[in-house]
């Protein structure tokens, strides 16, 4: 199996989908004053997109187990590209509410057919890199479309933007075309009958009620949730909070999106270790205490540096200086404390009965042999060796 085309092919196309995922919020300049639209009317729009691309992905999932991933992930783009011409002949409010729903429809099967692709047709050891590359060509997708669409309808108008949207889809469905072959469903065609024949039929709904898929839905809408807080709100944010030009406060959001990237470029590479889920589970709590430790040292850092200068003598510290002067040194001492010196553990085996019992909790000695950096658990510093009769939690295995 050529893992480098499937890799290559489905990380273009999912980077497509997220070029649609701005293209009509990209035109509001121009769609607004164009359709005297307000604030709400624009925002419905994506609602549409959004809501429809959502729900979507579930029916796609349950098409692309019935007939393959390659016809959905070609209704797919011709989906989008549909939209594109939708938008870009649009008359009236209606059509571009018909346009965005559409779009969100051709959007909602590039998860379940992608991730179905590269999960049959991608060797195992390469799995994690593919799902890497996956993520990194989202992002991609969503730098690309402020260059075509905006350079695009300030050149020329809104409507040969938007066509020239529709011309990206059809380029991809194209490409997706000659390198069918590529994307051959192999476990598709035949293996229906040799699975019910030796395993026991099992229902979609008992598939959806699983702890699993539960417990994975509740995690990426929390993710999700948190991102598209960040994405949409932290420069008029950071705008408000610390009086930063838009200029400045995008170019701080662009870092956390080029931050984000290089997370999952990496990701790829600890993907391919054991233990995954600790992995996950670390770093995000890594990232959200350096998330508040920046946040709130930033904070006192800015304003001992220039907004106090500003202030009056007597005039009263804002709130937001004051709560965040009072938390950076409470979430510095725990982040340095955890990561340094001293850790909870609890008991997880019988392993060491009778001394330690299933479920106690410990305090372990960050330092006895030696410091490590946080979350990639690198020794930087070597201090001593593990005796005979020392009590060690280590990493499995």
């Amino acid at each position: 199996r050529n893992d480098l085309a499937v890799i290559s092919l489905v990380g273009f196309v999912h980077a497509v989908s997220h070029f649609y995922h701005l293209v009509i919020p990209l035109l509001f300049p121009w769609l607004m004053p164009a359709f005297d639209m307000n604030f709400t009317e624009a925002g419905a729009l994506m609602t549409v997109f959004f809501i429809i691309s959502g729900v979507g992905q579930a029916a796609a999932g349950l098409v692309v187990d019935r007939v393959g991933s390659r016809p959905v992930l070609f209704g797919g783009v011709v989906l989008l590209a549909l939209s594109g011409v939708l938008l870009g002949v649009a008359q009236n409010y209606m059509m571009l509410m018909a346009a965005a729903a559409v779009a969100g429809a051709g959007n909602s099967v590039f998860h379940p057919a992608d991730f179905t692709i590269l999960n049959r047709r991608v060797s195992k050891p390469r799995l994690g890199h593919a799902f890497s590359v996956h993520g990194l060509s989202g992002n991609l997708g969503w730098a690309a479309t402020p260059l075509l669409m905006t350079a695009v309808a300030s050149a020329i108008n809104w409507r040969a933007a938007a066509f020239s949207a529709a011309a990206v889809a059809v380029i991809s469905g194209v490409l997706l075309y000659a390198l069918q072959n590529v994307l051959e469903d192999e476990t598709t065609q035949g293996a229906g009958s040799q699975r019910s024949g030796s395993h026991p039929p099992v229902s979609t709904l008992s598939v959806l009620r699983s702890p699993a898929v539960l417990l994975c839905f509740v995690f990426f809408f929390l993710i999700t949730a948190a991102f598209g807080a960040l994405q949409n709100f932290s420069a008029a944010a950071l705008k408000a909070m610390y009086g930063l030009s838009l200029a400045t406060s995008a170019s701080c959001l662009s870092a956390y999106v080029l931050g984000g990237a290089a997370g999952i470029a990496a990701g790829g590479f600890l993907a391919t270790k054991r233990a995954q889920e600790q992995i996950i589970a670390v770093c995000i709590t890594f990232g959200a205490g350096m998330s508040l430790l920046l946040a709130s040292g930033a904070i006192w850092a800015v304003d001992a540096f220039h907004f106090r200068k500003l202030r009056q003598a007597d005039a009263k510290e804002p709130w937001w200086v004051e709560y965040g002067a009072s938390f950076f040194p409470v979430i510095l001492l725990v982040f340095v404390l955890r990561s340094f010196v001293a850790e909870p553990f609890k008991i997880p085996s019988g392993s060491m009965i009778p001394t330690l019992q299933i479920g106690d909790f410990i305090l372990v000695n960050k330092f006895t042999y030696g410091i490590r950096l946080p979350v990639i658990n690198k020794k930087i510093i070597d201090i001593n060796s593990p005796q005979r009769g020392d009590v060690m939690v280590f990493r499995y295995p």
